[in-house]
């Protein structure tokens, strides 16, 4: 059995004891403090998200931040944090992880923008749609998708030429594909 065959064992087992206490609601548990406090992002955000579930808001945050200061530059981790932070309604602070965690890593910039635009899109901050928008089509001038999102945008807004240039746009860089 090689060493790694054992840390994943062992970090398997522990992680089915935190979901046990969390699942039983023992947050401050000796178990899971020792859990949450000994290990990684991983477990911080993991209480977190049960916290969240229950309503005890302030104290999920908390724990997102630690898990910040455990992995911060980790994109995934920043994701997860900002969707945390989302749903303890601290939105600003979702928005500036999803763009933290896009400006990191290429392979997570993509998705890390969706989360930010969507999110924004959600709660009706056009102004920050419109940037991020112009931001993701600066950075990926060739991805329809950013183009596509962008007609839409403009269409609601009544913007008609902007939407227009987009729709081109993207009708040129995807022309068969039938959802442009």
């Amino acid at each position: 059995v090689t060493t790694n065959a054992m840390m994943r064992r062992r970090n398997l087992q522990v992680t089915e004891q935190l979901l046990a206490e969390l699942e039983a609601g023992r947050f401050d548990s000796a178990l899971t403090k020792r859990i949450v406090e000994g290990h990684s992002a991983f477990t911080r955000l993991l209480r977190a998200s049960f916290l969240a579930d229950q309503g005890q808001l302030a104290q999920a945050r908390a724990d997102v931040e630690a898990s910040l200061e455990f992995a911060r530059g980790n994109p995934v981790i920043e994701m997860v944090a900002g969707l945390l932070f989302y749903v303890t309604h601290d939105y600003q602070r979702a928005l500036d992880q999803f763009t933290a965690a896009a400006s990191r890593s290429a392979n997570a910039a993509r998705r890390a923008r969706q989360l930010a635009i969507s999110t924004a899109g959600a709660l009706g901050w056009e102004h920050d749609v419109r940037e991020l928008l112009e931001q993701a089509i600066a950075d990926e001038p060739d991805h329809a998708s950013w183009h596509a999102q962008a007609v839409r945008f403009h269409v609601r807004a009544r913007s008609w030429q902007r939407a227009l240039g987009h729709a081109k746009r993207a009708l040129e860089l995807e022309p068969n594909n039938p959802s442009m």
